[in-house]
Formats: structure tokens, sequence, C-alpha cells
């Protein structure tokens, strides 16, 4: 993207509009594992109601050992000068409707580390300036529980050395629109 003028006045600005937030294209396809598609979704991360002023690009990461979750990362661009990354969790058994967002509260982003059981997954909150703590969401009773990194707890090594992700996960990008200019 850029400002028609740049072309004209060799000023190569490369700048978002930011007043005119694009709607966001969603896509989720669930294939088997032969390729052929068991499901597609159009519109299932919501993401057009909840980010609607944003620049959104959403990754799929992991399921759940037992395939009841899966984590989509949200890499959030508010058009100016501030950006985020983000985790929603969707819930399989409910037609893929989000579950919870992980926003680590206080925080200015999360890395998604992977799943302790079937139904608590771990992030990590991170500001620029330092690493926060760890989040442990748990599914079944809707709840978060923090836990300090400054320290070398025997609980939270306990958690790290019991994160995995599971299931063939991928995500692609595709050209959906091309435009070409003419040579000057």
């Amino acid at each position: 993207m850029g400002q028609y003028r740049s072309r004209n006045t060799n000023e190569f600005l490369i700048k978002c509009n930011s007043n005119i937030a694009e709607k966001i294209a969603e896509e989720l396809v669930i294939e088997n594992a032969d390729g052929s598609v068991q499901r597609k979704l159009t519109a299932a991360l919501g993401l057009s109601e909840r980010l609607q002023n944003y620049y959104v690009v959403a990754n799929p990461v992991s399921f759940s050992p037992d395939n009841r979750y899966l984590i989509v990362r949200l890499d959030v661009f508010d058009g100016l000068n501030k950006s985020w990354v983000n985790h929603i969790i969707l819930d399989t058994l409910n037609n893929y409707s989000v579950l919870a967002f992980s926003n680590c509260n206080g925080f200015e982003s999360n890395s998604y580390l992977g799943f302790i059981s079937s139904s608590e997954v771990v992030f990590a909150c991170e500001n620029t300036s330092e690493p926060g703590p760890i989040e442990v969401v748990d599914l079944t009773k809707r709840s978060r529980q923090k836990i300090s990194t400054n320290s070398n707890s025997k609980e939270l090594l306990k958690i790290l050395d019991q994160v995995r992700s599971y299931g063939l996960v991928s995500a692609e990008f595709v050209i959906v629109n091309e435009q070409q200019f003419p040579p000057r």
C-alpha cells in the first residue's frame, strides 16, 4: 500500500490508512488426515466484530491433546504505530466458537507456550521492557493463574517441563487481490 503522490514525487511513502479499516476476511478449513476437507468455516473467529478497526493476521498454532481446543495466534496492528500478539482459543465441539481470548491483562503481548493437560494451556505474558509471568488458562474451570518467572519455583519448573503442542497445524497466505501498476 502506498500513497498516490509517492509515484509522482519519488517520495516512496508506505503508509496504511487507519481511517479505512478493511473488513477482515476469515476462513478456517479443517481437513482430515488424507487432505479432504472436513469442515470449512467463514467468520468462525469473529474477528470482524472484535477487531474491526485493526489489521489482523490469524494463524492456527496447536490443538489440545484431545483435539477439543484450537489455539490461534493473532498478530494485530492498529495502522499507526502499535502492534501486539494475542491468542484466541476455539472450542471444536461447539462449531469452533471462540471460548476465550488469552490477553495476559496488564501486559502488551503474549506468546503461546503449550498445553499441560487437555484443558490447561500456558502463555508467557510480555512487555517490551521486561518479561512477565506465565499465565495458565484452565478452560474447564474458566480460570487464569499467573505464575512469576522471577524465581525458579518448583511449581514453575514443573509447569514448564509439562508444556507440549499437539496436532499438525498449518497456515497459508493466499493472494486475494493483485494490482499491477504500469511502468513509468
